[in-house]
C-alpha cells in the first residue's frame, strides 16, 4: 500500500490524503482530511461562490501546493451519505467533500487505482463486505490559480 501510494505521486509533492499514508511522505508532504475541520463553513449566508477557488477548500488546496489527493472514494461517499453518524472520523464532511468532489470532475486526472480493503475502508461494519479501493488524483489548477 505504502509503495504503491509513493510511486504514484512524485517524490516532495504536496498531498492530500488519509492520515495511515503518512509512511508514504517526507515531513509536511501531507495534508489530512481533518485538516479541514479548521476551515470556515462552506456556506456563510446561505451564499456559495461560483469560483471553486474562492471557496475554502480550493483556497486551502491553493495555500498548501497541494497538487495530488489520494482518494477513498468508496468511505468518503459512505461518510458523506449517512452523516453524522461517521463524522468522528473526518469531521462533517459537508464542509469538504462536495468541494472536493467537484474539483476533481473539473481538474483532476486519474492516475492510479488499486484494491486496498484495509486501508480504503477503515469503517469496521464495512471492510469486508467488498474489495475497497483507492484512487490517486493529479490536480491541475487553473493558470490564474497560482500558489501565494
Amino acid at each position: 500500500y505504502v509503495m504503491r501510494i509513493a510511486g504514484s505521486v512524485p517524490p516532495q509533492e504536496r498531498v492530500l490524503a488519509n492520515l495511515n499514508t503518512g509512511f508514504a511522505f517526507s515531513p509536511g508532504q501531507l495534508r489530512v482530511w481533518r485538516d479541514f475541520a479548521s476551515l470556515p463553513p462552506v456556506n456563510p449566508g446561505n451564499e456559495v461562490d461560483p469560483d471553486l477557488w474562492n471557496r475554502p477548500v480550493g483556497r486551502f488546496l491553493v495555500q498548501e501546493n497541494i497538487r495530488w489527493i489520494i482518494m477513498n472514494e468508496d468511505e468518503l461517499d459512505l461518510i458523506f451519505r449517512d452523516r453524522p453518524v461517521w463524522n468522528l472520523v473526518y469531521g462533517n464532511p459537508f464542509r469538504f467533500y462536495p468541494d472536493i468532489q467537484e474539483i476533481i470532475r473539473a481538474y483532476g486526472t486519474e492516475v492510479d487505482r488499486f484494491a486496498a480493503p484495509w486501508y480504503a475502508m477503515r469503517l469496521v461494519p464495512y471492510m469486508d463486505r467488498q474489495s475497497w479501493s483507492v484512487k490517486v488524483y493529479r490536480i491541475d489548477l487553473p493558470e490564474d490559480q497560482d500558489v501565494p
